[in-house]
């Protein structure tokens, strides 16, 4: 089964008429993903890229039919909105529109596990995880499931967070929890389904997961579907797919990501006994024209304008786009990658700088920057950090992010010339490596600047773990300063530079 985006009639048609068809369902599940704090309205040039959570609430509360609605993770962390508070008024939100499950995404754990149970506390969110447990006592982390009576339907919800996390949020956030292995990840799924219908005597199981469906994901929920029989529907995040795929006997399904989409399945009642689920895809557009919830708009726009007043002061000037689209940074190099890693050169004095492309969020239009677009493209808070490497752990830096295009592992960075081919696998592998106009020695020691997330070894970046480093500030203030300091033949120079080079690839 393929994704189904509405056409703008077959969407308002599904939102207006809901279940009042014949055929109508026995159960609606909405479910949103990757979300990344963009609960606000969000246009540009005339479209709707966002409709925001008071459109979402009118939509869910407005379903004629039993209905529940989920997030697949990564929710708290990532807007302005979002970071500004370390979630907390996204928390808030998600209570207001009556989440009735949360996976755990590994984006969730940035401001540390301890803010997440924090928050999970204050406004009753229904996290669950199966397979998070706390390296101390063995316990889980969070409820494996919850199980909700919908309309005559007993439906079990069990979570799972992806084993990545260690490596895709700082490790300092996660250091007293163990995620395991992906045998584990299965074993912790079936041991919840086992549960669900046997204990919990449930008769529709959804598994609420962060694991993501491309080649990086490890493992993936399409791998999940293959290995665990006995689930239903599985509402997946972490990829940003925009993904209805039946495997074995479960549907997977998934919404993109930013709310660009609000995804919705529909469950029948199939005369065998099973179901009949059939999912789509609401997007942006269709839910242009739907009017917003009017306590939770109103609630939105004065935090809106009270986080916007602490946000909007301009504090740099870029002189030209600068390109930081997930589609673009994770393959090949791009100007905001090549200028983040020269700010962070500046900043700590290092022959080159490398960054992993998961730290950029998002691109700088020409013109004044404000706090918030810097905080909205770096919303980490990594610092920026020198360590003296060797060239032959470099090269296995640089083996090891470009063998993975697309993924937040792939390198950006500057100093660094790169000469690469294309494997059979579609990673790069590097022919030739300069630095700082000479080839790479592999005995020689360099310093070069990275992150404190991937000094701790995040994204598999395991050589830089143990390597002497002096820290500096964040990236956001380097990069800030380094706007305004570096001269325009500088960046016109950044801009222009072919640092990663591939004769049978289409990269600068």
């Amino acid at each position: 089964m393929k994704t189904i985006l509405c056409s703008m009639a077959a969407c308002l048609a599904v939102l207006l008429c809901g279940a009042a068809r014949a055929d109508a369902p026995d159960l609606v599940v909405f479910h949103t993903n990757d979300v990344h704090g963009h609960v606000l309205p969000e246009e540009r040039d005339g479209e709707t890229l966002a409709p925001g959570f008071a459109r979402i609430e009118t939509v869910v509360d407005g379903e004629p039919a039993p209905h529940l609605l989920l997030d697949a993770g990564d929710v708290l962390h990532g807007q302005p909105f979002a970071t500004a508070h370390e979630g907390e008024d996204v928390a808030r939100l998600l209570q207001m529109l009556g989440y009735d499950a949360l996976a755990a995404g590994n984006h969730d754990f940035d401001y540390g596990a301890a803010r997440l149970l924090e928050l999970r506390a204050l406004y009753s969110l229904p996290f669950v995880a199966a397979n998070v447990a706390r390296r101390d006592d063995g316990r889980l982390l969070l409820p494996p499931w919850v199980v909700k009576n919908v309309g005559g339907v007993r439906v079990g919800i069990f979570g799972l967070a992806t084993p990545m996390t260690p490596t895709s949020t700082h490790p300092r956030n996660v250091a007293a929890l163990d995620f395991g292995a992906p045998a584990r990840t299965f074993a912790a799924a079936r041991k919840a389904v086992a549960a669900l219908r046997a204990e919990e005597k449930v008769d529709l199981v959804i598994a609420l997961v962060h694991l993501g469906s491309e080649a990086y994901c490890w493992p993936s929920s399409l791998e999940l579907a293959r290995a665990v029989p006995g689930i239903e529907l599985i509402v997946d995040g972490h990829s940003h797919s925009e993904l209805a795929e039946r495997v074995g006997g479960a549907l997977v399904v998934s919404a993109g990501e930013a709310l660009a989409n609000l995804g919705r399945v529909e469950a029948r009642r199939a005369p065998d006994g099973g179901w009949r689920l059939e999912a789509r895809l609401i997007p942006a557009a269709a839910l242009a024209s739907v009017t917003p919830e009017p306590t939770t708009a109103a609630w939105l726009e004065a935090r809106r304008d009270a986080i916007a007043a602490e946000m909007d002061a301009t504090v740099a000037n870029a002189p030209f786009a600068l390109d930081g689209r997930r589609e673009v940074i994770r393959q090949r190099s791009a100007n905001l990658g090549r200028l983040l890693a020269a700010a962070m050169m500046r900043e700590s004095g290092a022959t080159a700088a490398l960054v992993n492309s998961g730290t950029v969020r998002g691109d700088i239009p020409a013109g004044p920057v404000s706090v918030a677009k810097l905080l909205e493209v770096l919303p980490y808070g990594n610092k920026v950090v020198a360590v003296e490497v060797s060239g032959a752990e470099l090269l296995a830096a640089l083996r090891h992010g470009l063998a993975q295009p697309g993924g937040g592992a792939f390198p950006q960075f500057y100093g660094l010339e790169v000469k690469a081919t294309r494997t059979a696998d579609g990673g790069l592998r590097p022919l030739a490596v300069r630095i700082d106009g000479k080839p790479l020695a592999l005995k020689r020691r360099y310093t070069v600047a990275i992150h404190d997330f991937l000094a701790a070894g995040g994204d598999g970046y395991a050589m830089f773990k143990v390597l002497p480093r002096r820290t500096f500030g964040t990236l956001d203030e380097a990069l800030r300063r380094f706007l305004a300091s570096a001269s325009r033949g500088e960046l016109d120079a950044i801009d222009a530079a072919k640092v990663l080079q591939c004769a049978a690839c289409d990269e600068k």
